[in-house]
Formats: C-alpha cells, sequence, structure tokens
C-alpha cells in the first residue's frame, strides 16, 4: 500500500486554490494559518491538509476544524485520513474500510 502524502507548503496553497472560489481562496487561507497546534511536533502541514479536506470547501466548516485541530489535532487527521464518512460514528474499524478510507484520502488529495 502507498503511504500517505506529507504535504509541502505549494500542496497546501494548491489544496485551497483548488478547494475554494478565488474570492474566498485569501480568507481561506488566512483561517487556516490559524492552524497551528501547540504540540511541538505536531505534523502541521498534515493537519491543514486534513483540514481543507474535512472542510470540502466550506469557509465556516474550515473555521470549525481548525478550531477542533488546537484542541487536539489528531482528531481531524483520524477523520481526514483514516475514516470513511460514518464510518467513525458507526465504530468501523475494518481493513477494508480502512483501505477505502486511504484510497479516498489520495485520490482527494491528487485531484487536479
Amino acid at each position: 500500500m502507498q503511504s500517505l502524502p506529507d504535504p509541502t507548503d505549494r500542496d497546501i496553497q494548491r489544496l485551497i486554490t483548488r478547494d475554494y472560489e478565488p474570492a474566498e481562496a485569501p480568507l481561506a487561507a488566512a483561517i487556516l494559518s490559524r492552524c497551528r497546534p501547540s504540540v511541538s511536533n505536531a505534523p502541521v502541514r498534515r493537519v491543514c491538509a486534513a483540514v481543507l479536506r474535512l472542510a470540502d470547501g466550506d469557509l465556516k466548516r474550515l473555521e470549525d476544524y481548525v478550531s477542533v485541530a488546537l484542541t487536539d489535532y489528531r482528531d481531524v487527521l483520524l477523520w481526514a485520513e483514516f475514516t470513511t464518512p460514518g464510518a467513525a460514528e458507526s465504530g468501523d474499524r475494518n481493513r477494508e474500510n480502512r483501505r477505502a478510507a486511504f484510497q479516498s484520502y489520495w485520490q482527494w488529495f491528487h485531484r487536479a
């Protein structure tokens, strides 16, 4: 199986530009710039990518998920990278669903 993408600053900018309208992109970038978990070893760009995936182009959701990430960044990583919609709520943790979640994340990250 492939490994998770290791986002660069350029990737984060690409995701913002791709997922937000041109008029909203600067505000999305400003909101995302607050996403700096206080834990020194937090994978900041990976957390930012997870927040962008969960927000799905919605500025309000972006603000909400940045707040979650500041409380415990591991939550947004889990939700964005390792679960499929509804899986977290149902407690479904089987291997097939994890593989599907990974594929979904990979495709989202590399989408043009």
